[in-house]
């Protein structure tokens, strides 16, 4: 049996053909593909711009239902990943 992919050899090559502007990554494994070395915290505060696309760091959803309640502060850091994304989508379209 062939050993599994890693994301590098799957996603890249998927991302070159898709071609997105934007990439929200979810959690600190996606977020370590493009900033690596930080914690799921700071990577959600950040943006990068790779020359192709630009890669905007998100809490993953699934931590902030584990911290239970109904809304939560990791519920809040989610939605202005997404707000951010939506932002520099566009700006990069130039609307």
């Amino acid at each position: 049996m062939a050993p599994p992919k890693t994301p590098r050899q799957w996603l890249f090559p998927v991302l070159r053909q898709v071609k997105p502007r934007v990439i929200v990554a979810l959690g600190r494994t996606a977020g370590a593909l493009w900033m690596p070395g930080l914690d799921a915290h700071a990577i959600a505060e950040l943006a990068r711009h790779t020359g192709e696309y630009i890669v905007v760091g998100s809490l993953h959803p699934s931590y902030a239902l584990r911290l239970g309640g109904e809304w939560n502060e990791a519920d809040d850091s989610i939605v202005r990943s997404m707000r951010r994304a939506v932002e520099l989508l566009q700006y990069r379209r130039g609307t």
